[in-house]
């Protein structure tokens, strides 16, 4: 019986977490190297939300102000700049290329990025912020190209 619970509550929580998948809700990132790695796989596929959501709240209140109508074209714009950089950089790049670390404190810190065991140049991305917000970590700042 013991043995029948057990199993029943991992297939309930197992189906909970990809529910919230297949219908399209974001996961939260519960670790902080999360949002960096969406990131780079939101870049490399061109994804505009994916691209956007990473990002803090306060990010997304600047953006509003700056641009309030024009959020994709903004997304677009950052894209495009930002793919170019990882296709000039990273060429075949796969996505367990990269690695990430995380410095910092329980609600804000730094992650860097490492492609291939090296950590990337800082010049081309350097350690970026991040922060907890609502029990999920974010990008505190837009990242150059």
């Amino acid at each position: 019986m013991r043995t029948l619970t057990v199993t029943l509550l991992l297939v309930l929580s197992g189906c909970s977490l990809f529910h919230g998948e297949r219908l399209g809700k974001p996961l939260k990132n519960l670790k902080p190297e999360q949002p960096v790695a969406q990131w780079i796989q939101a870049v490399r596929s061109s994804d505009q939300a994916g691209f956007y959501h990473v990002w803090s709240d306060k990010i997304h209140r600047n953006i509003k102000a700056f641009k309030p109508v024009s959020r994709k074209e903004f997304c677009k714009q950052f894209l495009a700049l930002h793919a170019k950089l990882w296709v000039d950089g990273f060429p075949g790049a796969k996505d367990e290329d990269f690695t990430y670390s995380y410095a910092g404190y329980d609600t804000k810190g730094e992650v860097t990025i490492s492609y291939k065991g090296k950590e990337v140049d800082p010049k081309l991305i350097s350690p970026l912020p991040v922060v907890l917000e609502n029990g999920s970590w974010k990008i505190a700042i837009v990242p150059g190209p």
